[in-house]
Order: C-alpha cells, then structure tokens, then sequence
C-alpha cells in the first residue's frame, strides 16, 4: 500500500503524530510512505523515516498585514505540482484545523481514498469555507472522522490520530503504539539536566526566578554536572540572560548555555539529559518521545487536546490556571514535587 501523511504543523505537533505515523508506515512499509511537512521540521522527519519520500512544505505563520494564504501558496506551488503527480492507495491529513491550503495539500495526490478527522476550524461552518468544505466532501468522498471530545487519559489529539490510523489499518491502535516515540534516539541519561525555558510564545514561558527557586528546593538531586540551557539559535540572548539570572540566584550548581544544534540532533541532546525541565514546547514533546524523565511547566488552556500524557511515566505535566495569569498558579513546591516524581524519588 503507497501512502501519503500530510502534517503541516509545528515540531512538537508533528512529535505527537509520529506514533500513528511510524504505525501506518509499518504496516505500508516506509519505502510506501510519502510524508509531506513543514520545512523545518523536514530534517527530523528524514531522520525518523529514512526510507520515506520526506516533502517540505515551505508554510509561513500567520502575519498581520500579510495575505499569508496567497504567500503561502505561491511558495508551496512546487510541492502542490510535485504531489499532483503522485499515485497513492491512500491519502491521510493529520490536521483537523485545515486551511485551504492544507486542504489543496490533502487532495493534490491522485487517491481512491482520503481519511481525516472533521475540519475543526469555526470558520468551514459558513460562508466560504462552507461552501468548500461542502465541495471537498461532494466531490472527493473523503472519510471524515469525528474529532475526539478532550477528556481524562489520552488527549484528543492523539485520540485523532488514533482514529485515523485505525481507519487506514483496519483495526484499533493500542497505547503502546500511539503515544510519541522517535527510533533515531532513545534515554540514556547523563550527569546534568537540560532546561528548555523558551517556547515559541512568551505567554508560555516560566520566569527564570521560579526555575531557579525549584532548583534551589530539589538541591539535593541536582547533579554534579548542573544545568545545561539550549532553545533555537535564534534565542541565544535570551538564554545567556536566563542562564545569568539563575546563576545570579545562588544556586549551587553550574549553568551553561550548551551549543546550539541542527533539529536532526536534537533528539540525542534530550536523550543524553539526566532529566528535562521545559514548558509546552517541542521540547516536551521529545522527552516524551525518547522516554526522558521531565518535568513539564504548561498553562490548563489545552488540557485534554495535546496534553499531559506520559508514555512511561517518567514525565510530569505540571498544570495550572488558564489565560495570562496561569503562571500565577505555579508555585516552586509544585515544580519541585515535580522533579522528585519524575526522578522516581518520591
């Protein structure tokens, strides 16, 4: 079976999918497999799904005062023309807030099927993107998924992916092969701490100070190699002032700020952490997809879509509050809790 996976999302979105993805590939063989991302993320996707014939989508985010549809699809024309020239047994979009690109994306392969979950952008319910949606489903016939309602246990989204995978497979997913996981590395430890404290939004982020005040709490497990800060190269000031600013705060451990690498590297950094201490990033997403024990500083806003999960049980969400004041929630004594939990020391 030749198959075509379109996930044109970010890098802990995509890290999320991977065990549905790595499912499906399994079962069409990944030399069968067409596999179209983001172009940042086509590194790892190579990485993960070296027989895979890896298609990179050059998709911009949204931007004020800027037709980001028309520029998005000028760019992505080749990879549209590239797909339109390919034969599939199946066509699957792991993506349910489709835009209409990511709808051209889905139906541009030549396929006698097409799986997804329901489009869940409010704007496909009228107007326009009614209309379209209502072509979409008239004229190619697609198997549309209910989207899982969020709830306790396993999150809606990975709940998505399990419905789809099951529908291509023809039977059900179980936990074990949903979850994320990557093969090119797994946990092996080491004799310092990674701390990932920037996401791609600073509403995410933690201040350094309570960081440094759950270090402070847990000084007593930190190890003899201290704490190893890394994020994107484009976050270098910003870590060498956070690094600063814990160093600043007495705590009796190193910190350094470790070298930048490529995406494709990433993943062995992570699993050579003793522990992982992040927020809702694409660094949560790979501790959990190495088995890393870490702890996991996220707001309640996408409790039960994208988190907390734990594939092991090594990794600990800590969850508080909702809008800009969720931070306010957090204390140091949860963190800390946190990291004692995820060490296995409690």
């Amino acid at each position: 079976m030749r198959l075509f996976v379109l996930k044109p999302d970010n890098i802990g979105d995509f890290l999320l999918a991977c065990g549905a993805i790595r499912a499906m590939a399994d079962a069409a063989g990944e030399n069968n497999l067409v596999l179209a991302v983001k172009s940042d993320v086509a590194p790892l996707a190579r990485r993960e799904f070296p027989g895979a014939e890896v298609i990179p989508l050059p998709i911009r985010p949204k931007r004020k005062g800027a037709n980001t549809t028309a520029t998005n699809l000028a760019a992505g024309l080749p990879a549209l023309l590239r797909l339109a020239g390919t034969r599939v047994d199946a066509a699957v979009c792991l993506r349910d807030k489709r835009t209409f690109l990511d709808t051209l994306l889905w139906l541009a392969p030549r396929a006698p099927r097409r799986v997804a979950c329901d489009n869940s952008l409010r704007r496909a319910k009228g107007g326009r993107w009614g209309w379209w949606e209502s072509a979409v489903k008239n004229i190619f016939r697609p198997v549309l998924l209910p989207y899982p309602a969020p709830g306790p246990g396993v999150p809606a989204d990975l709940q998505a992916h399990r419905a789809v995978a099951a529908e291509i497979l023809g039977r059900e997913l179980p936990d074990a092969d949903l979850m994320p996981r990557v093969r090119c590395a797994r946990w092996a430890g080491g004799d310092s701490w990674l701390c990932c404290p920037f996401s791609s939004r600073p509403s995410k982020d933690v201040p350094a100070a309570v960081w440094a005040g759950a270090l402070r709490a847990v000084a007593d497990l930190c190890p003899a190699g201290g704490v190893r800060l890394t994020g994107a190269p484009d976050q270098a000031e910003r870590l060498a002032a956070f690094a600063a600013e814990l160093s600043a705060s007495g705590l009796p451990l190193p910190v350094r700020v470790a070298p930048a690498v490529s995406l494709a590297e990433f993943p062995g950094v992570v699993a050579a952490a003793g522990l992982v201490l992040t927020v809702d990033t694409a660094a949560a997403h790979l501790a959990c997809a190495v088995g890393a024990p870490a702890v996991i500083v996220a707001s309640r806003k996408n409790e039960g879509i994208y988190a907390p999960y734990s594939p092991d049980g090594r990794q600990v969400w800590v969850m508080a509050g909702q809008g800009r004041s969720w931070r306010e929630a957090i204390t140091v004594e949860d963190i800390a809790q946190a990291v004692r939990c995820a060490l296995g020391v409690v």
